[in-house]
């Protein structure tokens, strides 16, 4: 809030607020990281409880995950309150700002991030779904195949009749998945405004005239859980690898990014982790060992881009491809 203030009026200082405002923030993310984590384990326990067919467990599963985002809106309201005492005895009318103003956009943030945080859930429930529905029918597959070598027909064609069955569940599952990732692109891209995706498109149009070889994304087709990425360049496909503006994904997950113009160097730390890539050169840096990638860092409309996959695989971060929507999904944790 007094960040968009600090932009709407050189003279305004929030100084005298920071210190105050910070031990809210940082309250703020600690009981929402502990929410997260235990979302991460109501999810990772729903997948168990479908993989044993265990559905009156997972139905309990999906009415605690309900819980805890009731939690969260709780905390967003509670923060609110607390950021508004803090800033209620700013002469507003001095910097030409109504607190109502302020106030109304917050709250348009607190419910686009609760709908996409439910949405975010629900696509991680049906993805333990069909993960579940999927590793069940690799299973019975090897167990028809022992069947069949056995000649033992008549249980093979009992066996065949469930794997039907569990795969038409699995298509279920999949076309479920699909809405629910189309649903959170359309959350992402709203959060762009009308200028900014014209910009896109405009910078879209210049880099295939320029670059014949490249397959441009939109920039919905990045998900990042928990996360604000901002695209000024989109994300393209280049010789089958995704390349994404670099300081977008950096800042995101809070890595630190450093870009040395005369040498054309930029370095990426994160949590101990030290990546460094060079435009144009197909080996990087990876904690001082030399490591080949399969298409370097370029420069695209100014701006640094990098491939996806080796930067965030090597920053500890999970990466999913979902071949059917174009979508990638990064999330925190390890492989």
């Amino acid at each position: 809030m007094l960040d968009e203030l600090d932009d709407m009026d050189d003279d305004f200082d929030e100084d005298q607020y920071e210190e105050e405002l910070e031990e809210l923030e940082d309250e703020f993310d600690d009981g929402m990281d502990i929410l997260d984590d235990e979302l991460e384990a109501l999810e990772k326990m729903y997948e168990k409880a479908m993989r044993e067919n265990n559905s009156e467990l997972a139905s309990g599963i999906k009415e605690q995950v309900s819980a805890i985002i009731v939690q969260k809106e709780e905390k967003i309201q509670e923060f609110r309150e607390k950021i508004l005492a803090v800033v209620e005895h700013i002469d507003f009318g001095a910097i030409d700002k109504d607190l109502e103003d302020l106030e109304d956009d917050f709250d348009d943030d607190r419910e686009a991030y609760l709908l996409q945080e439910q949405h975010e859930v629900e696509k991680e429930l049906i993805e333990g779904k069909y993960e579940a529905l999927d590793d069940e029918i690799d299973d019975l597959e090897d167990v028809y195949e022992d069947l069949i070598d056995a000649n033992k027909f008549d249980e093979a064609a009992e066996l065949l009749t469930q794997i039907e069955a569990l795969e038409e569940e699995r298509k279920t599952a999949r076309r479920e998945k699909t809405e629910a990732l189309k649903e959170l692109r359309e959350k992402v891209r709203a959060k762009y405004t009308k200028d900014e995706l014209d910009e896109l498109d405009d910078i879209s149009e210049i880099l295939e005239e320029l670059y014949e070889d490249i397959v441009i994304l939109p920039v919905e087709s990045v998900l990042a859980r928990g996360k604000n990425i901002r695209f000024d360049t989109p994300p393209v496909i280049k010789a089958g690898r995704t390349l994404v503006p670099v300081r977008a994904i950096t800042e995101a997950f809070g890595a630190h990014l450093t870009w040395e113009g005369e040498e054309r160097r930029v370095t990426i730390e994160r949590e101990g982790t030290v990546i460094i890539l060079v435009i144009d050169n197909d080996v990087a840096k990876v904690n001082g060992q030399d490591v080949k990638i399969d298409v370097p860092a370029t420069l695209m409309n100014q701006r640094t881009v990098v491939p996806v996959r080796f930067i965030l695989e090597n920053l500890g971060l999970i990466l999913d491809w979902d071949a059917a929507t174009k979508t990638i999904g990064i999330e925190e944790g390890t492989q």
